[in-house]
């Protein structure tokens, strides 16, 4: 079990922590208005500093499974970002969420109880993460809030995800 919560960490941080800290945010654009909470759409300023907040995790993700013993456990790593509303994301609160989605493939033959029991305690992590790297680190690319991160653990021979915690700013 001592293995699994250190490679729960090392993921968490590995991918979040390495991740460059000095990439500016896009350029902003006249023709987009502020976004705001209660906004459908998000302003191409809030699209632009989302992508490149996700471009960084990316090339996080690349390295982390390059130069860790993660591609002991996982298959694959993968970055995703989307604008969801609240109401999806119940219980947030309502507005329209910055999401940064990690997807975590585990290799075919990982024992899925272990699995189980390292993303259950991983929770108080992933909470302290989003606080002091995540949200910070999108925060000042110009991701404005609401913000959320999804981490969805998939088993490889699975269609539907094993588990999935996330974290926001609205909570």
């Amino acid at each position: 079990m001592k293995r699994v919560w250190g490679i729960t960490t090392v993921a968490l941080l590995a991918l979040t922590g390495c991740a460059p800290t000095t990439t500016t945010a896009p350029a902003a654009t006249r023709s987009a208005p502020a976004s705001s909470p209660s906004a459908t759409e998000p302003s191409q300023e809030r699209v632009d500093a989302l992508r490149a907040y996700v471009k960084s995790e990316r090339a996080a993700a690349s390295k982390m499974l390059a130069t860790t013993n993660m591609d002991d456990v996982y298959s694959k790593v993968g970055v995703e970002w989307k604008f969801e509303t609240g109401e999806k994301w119940n219980p947030l609160s309502e507005g329209l969420h910055a999401v940064v989605l990690f997807e975590y493939t585990y290799l075919p033959d990982y024992d899925l109880s272990t699995a189980h029991r390292s993303i259950d305690a991983s929770k108080a992590q992933i909470d302290e993460l989003c606080e002091t790297g995540i949200f910070p680190r999108m925060r000042a690319l110009g991701v404005d809030p609401p913000l959320a991160a999804k981490f969805t653990y998939h088993a490889a021979d699975r269609i539907l995800p094993i588990d999935t915690l996330w974290c926001s700013t609205s909570r």
